[in-house]
């Protein structure tokens, strides 16, 4: 009866670490997602912005300076996010062939589910730090995108 009990408390933490990982998984597609629709729009900014350029009548018009203020902050946007959207090499444990080997052998159930909590857990920190960057660089972006959309609408007025 006790291990019955064992068994099932190593499964159920088993399901709630699994359970996080695969939420870690999903997390990073969502942040892929917005990643690649703010390329989409910046990309459009920056082509209208280089096809609705009016020329100004001197060189030095305070509009031209904004004009390609708002043009470098989307360029930086658009390579932050890039460099955000890259492929990275993710842990998403457990291995089956692995399992299955260890599944063969009744004796070992318990040290199997505390081996695969323990890469679990080590995938999950692992995981953790290019997730944390990949939504820095998106939240950079973010800040150069605004900032280069306000410079190219003062630009307009002010030409």
């Amino acid at each position: 009866m006790e291990e019955k009990s064992s068994e099932s408390y190593h499964e159920k933490f088993y399901q709630i670490v699994q359970n996080r990982i695969l939420q870690q998984s999903k997390d990073i597609s969502d942040i892929d997602s917005k990643l690649s629709i703010l390329i989409g729009f910046n990309g459009i900014f920056m082509s209208l912005a280089l096809g609705l350029q009016k020329v100004p009548k001197e060189w030095c018009a305070f509009g031209t300076w904004f004009y390609w203020l708002g043009c470098g902050s989307i360029i930086i946007a658009i390579g932050l996010l890039i460099r955000a959207y890259m492929p990275q090499e993710w842990q998403f444990p457990p291995n089956p062939e692995a399992v299955l080997k260890e599944a063969d052998d009744e004796k070992n159930i318990e040290e199997t589910y505390q081996q695969l909590i323990a890469n679990i857990v080590d995938a999950y920190k692992d995981n953790r730090a290019p997730f944390v960057r990949k939504g820095q660089l998106l939240k950079i972006s973010l800040f150069f995108t605004f900032f280069g959309l306000l410079a190219l609408g003062l630009s307009r007025l002010l030409v």
